[in-house]
């Protein structure tokens, strides 16, 4: 998973009178220009009820098309007020909002989703991920995989191949023309195990550059799946675990083959979102080519120049796009006309894309509307967002858009502090947490989220619902009647746990100690400072709980979370639509590893089920298993509260070809294009495919 640091959020001015409102603001958000959603997306199909009634039944803005998986043909523009008929041209320029920093490009060291956006105009990989099927195409790599099992004997013997299952024999014959084999039988009790779908053959192109015009070639794919093998570079951990066993084969100049040690539903993100490719060439100490050459060079030595390279601020990558500028304001990159692929619909529209940097949402705001210096702003203050329909300073330049992307917001708890030990403290926390805090936070544009993947999915677990939950058309007077019993549940499983006032100060208590929470967030955030104080609002006059606020900048907040310097923190994960892999914040191996789990989540059965779905190959089966995962991981209350948020667009009115998709940020900057005849460009010309 990818760190998300900051959500949506409206400006600083939060009236008090507006949770008296929200709720009918929450009713109405379906049937108003807020999140519209009565527009078309995707394929024309008819709409499932099920996916109708999931819709409404979850609320905020929700549509349907949003329940169903991948969506095939995105339509373009879908929010944009001219809905004339255009053709593309190729030319001009689009400067896009960044909130915050990315801290370099370099993918093998920084893990940041604003990161990745930015890499996938300016770089390339042996598989590109395609936001329409949610599949993987080829990129780097001449045509797909060639994927093939693994029988491992039990002399450790490894055979590959297309491996067919009988009563008492395996029958193993090629899967790939670089694998030219005779097929053969093989008795069960000579094998140790199968392995299905662990070996990939690649061809790579022939044709590729670095945009320092270096040529690529299978030395560099080969020293960066190194790089991950290397136990002293320490910020490549995020993604290490894939890497570290995988056994690596040259077939040819141009062919590759990799043998992973495990069998993973979604092994081929390994070579796609996973594995940044970097250029020999500046990266390896041991290539003569390297201005820093070091034949004799350490493990430790090489660490080091890869996460301090200069270049991984001045990133030569293999894009479409390639960087120009990148400082504490700006990145900017410029059509390479030297890349691969000559289809404007595959390598992008523009002659330019660049970012202006911001340290936060009304900067952003301000440098779209007062400053000129925006035509997509994709970090909107939610109450400036709300507002802007109705202001000409605004309509008459830009519109409105929106679209859930996979990510949410969670509070998270230090389970490994003795005082949340216990689960029923976690779940009494949990009850006294109001639903309506964490819509009202952010102008009622948000949902209730339980799970570990993205609502969207059908890996997601629809039938856990909230810990707290309360019909959305009852009254206000019933509706406070049901939080104070749920908060009289929380205050009798603190008690029975043995926490309360035995020294008269307000304060529960144990052992001498007074039950005091700190909780630790990004204090560029604006989202967390609400929550936290309603945390402490709350707390304090029900719960007799003391909480002190912790905002930290990012990279102490990091450093903190890391140490388990917390009781309670908010943070946002950016997901796989289809489905993320649960090990890393989940898994047991991963606590204390200065890695995801940080709330020290470490169950016998969820680790069982983590192994079993890594390893399960069939969708629908391995979906079963997230599913009950998902209602053990939630009911374990390791997380206080998860809240999902749409991203806000300011688009101008020129810009076609957005498509919006649950990937962050929510589009894909090469689909962007100006209408044919508009200053600066030129006409589109029929592509033509580059001859070998």
């Amino acid at each position: 998973m990818l760190e998300i640091r900051s959500t949506p959020k409206r400006g600083p001015t939060v009236a008090k009178i507006y949770k008296l409102l929200i709720l009918l603001v929450i009713c109405l958000l379906a049937t108003t220009s807020l999140i519209s959603t009565d527009t078309t997306f995707g394929q024309d199909e008819e709409v499932p009820e099920w996916a109708q009634a999931l819709a409404e039944e979850i609320g905020g803005g929700v549509r349907p098309q949003d329940l169903m998986g991948p969506p095939g043909n995105i339509q373009p523009d879908i929010y944009l007020p001219d809905q004339r008929p255009t053709k593309p041209a190729l030319g001009g320029s689009v400067t896009i909002s960044l909130l915050g920093d990315p801290k370099g490009l370099n993918g093998a060291v920084e893990n940041s989703a604003v990161g990745t956006a930015v890499r996938r105009v300016i770089h390339a990989a042996l598989l590109r991920r395609n936001y329409e099927t949610w599949d993987y195409d080829p990129e780097l790599a001449k045509k797909e995989p060639d994927i093939e099992d693994a029988l491992i004997l039990k002399d450790g013997t490894t055979l590959f191949g297309k491996v067919e299952e009988f009563e008492d024999h395996y029958q193993i014959s090629s899967g790939s023309t670089h694998n030219p084999i005779e097929p053969q039988q093989l008795p069960m009790d000579e094998v140790d195990k199968l392995l299905r779908g662990t070996v990939f053959t690649f061809e790579l192109r022939d044709d590729v550059t670095w945009h320092d015009d270096h040529p690529f070639n299978l030395d560099d794919v080969v020293f960066s799946v190194e790089i991950y093998k290397n136990p002293k570079l320490i910020d490549a951990q995020h993604v290490a675990e894939k890497f570290r066993d995988i056994r690596i084969e040259r077939v040819n100049e141009w062919t590759v083959r990799f043998f992973l040690p495990k069998q993973h539903y979604d092994a081929k993100s390994h070579f796609g979102k996973d594995l940044c490719l970097l250029p020999r060439h500046l990266y390896d100490l041991s290539d003569p080519d390297n201005k820093d050459y070091d034949p004799k060079a350490s493990d430790f030595d090489q660490a080091v120049h890869v996460e301090k390279n200069s270049h991984n601020i001045d990133f030569v990558g293999l894009g479409p796009y390639r960087l120009t500028r990148y400082d504490v304001q700006w990145i900017d990159t410029e059509r390479y006309e030297d890349y691969f692929e000559t289809d404007p619909a595959k390598r992008g529209y523009l002659d330019e894309i660049g970012w202006r940097i911001y340290g936060s949402r009304g900067s952003a705001w301000t440098g779209l509307i007062d400053q000129g210096e925006l035509d997509l702003n994709d970090v909107c203050l939610t109450e400036s967002w709300n507002t802007a329909g109705k202001r000409e300073v605004f309509t008459k330049s830009f519109y409105r858009a929106s679209v859930y992307p996979a990510t949410y917001f969670f509070e998270a708890v230090n389970m490994q502090k003795p005082k949340f030990k216990d689960p029923d403290v976690r779940r009494a926390l949990a009850y006294a947490l109001d639903p309506l805090d964490y819509v009202a936070a952010n102008d009622g544009l948000a949902i209730h989220h339980t799970g570990i993947n993205f609502f969207g999915s059908p890996a997601y677990n629809h039938a856990v619902k909230p810990i707290v939950s309360i019909p959305p058309d009852i009254g206000d007077t019933e509706r406070e009647k049901l939080i104070d019993q749920y908060r009289e549940k929380a205050k009798e499983l603190l008690t029975d746990a043995g926490w309360y006032d035995r020294d008269g100060d307000g304060v529960r208590d144990k052992y001498g100690q007074p039950f005091e929470i700190d909780y630790l967030y990004p204090k560029e955030a604006p989202t967390p400072v609400e929550l936290g104080q309603k945390m402490q609002e709350v707390f304090a006059n029900h719960l007799g709980i003391k909480v002190n606020l912790v905002p930290r900048e990012w990279v102490v907040f990091q450093d903190e979370r890391a140490k388990g310097n917390f009781d309670i923190l908010w943070q946002g994960w950016s997901q796989d639509p289809m489905e993320s892999d649960p090990y890393h914040p989940w898994h047991g191996e991963q606590v204390g590893k200065e890695a995801q789990n940080f709330t020290g989540y470490d169950d016998e059965v969820s680790n069982g089920l983590i192994e079993k779905g890594r390893r399960e190959l069939d969708r629908e089966k391995r979906h079963a298993i997230w599913h009950e995962l998902h209602r053990r991981i939630y009911h374990s209350h390791a997380y206080l509260s998860r809240t999902a948020y749409p991203r806000l667009f300011a688009v101008r009115k020129t810009i076609r070809g957005l498509k919006l998709t649950p990937f962050f940020p929510g589009y894909d900057p090469l689909d962007f294009y100006y209408e044919e005849g508009t200053p600066g460009t030129r006409p589109l010309e029929q592509p033509e495919e580059k001859q070998d």
